[in-house]
């Protein structure tokens, strides 16, 4: 239903439970990484799941001076 209300995008922020669900359900349009030049060894993974891999197509990718990178991900449908 929100989809369908005018406005902008809606976003989702620290919730991976979420995205996951979301995701799964092939209710987004597209996934917006902010990739950090640093390996943690730990913590949840976003995209771990069973089943059926995700494709995604990247749309968009912009490095910052400081090693930052956007990344813009769309799922294939």
């Amino acid at each position: 239903m929100l989809k369908r209300q005018a406005g902008q995008a809606i976003g989702v922020h620290g919730s991976i439970s979420l995205v996951q669900a979301l995701l799964a359900a092939g209710l987004l349009d597209e996934l917006r990484f902010v990739l950090c030049p640093a390996v943690a060894g730990q913590g949840r993974r976003l995209l771990s799941r069973e089943g059926e891999p995700i494709q995604l197509d990247l749309r968009s990718a912009r490095t910052t001076p400081g090693g930052l990178q956007y990344l813009v991900f769309r799922p294939r449908r």
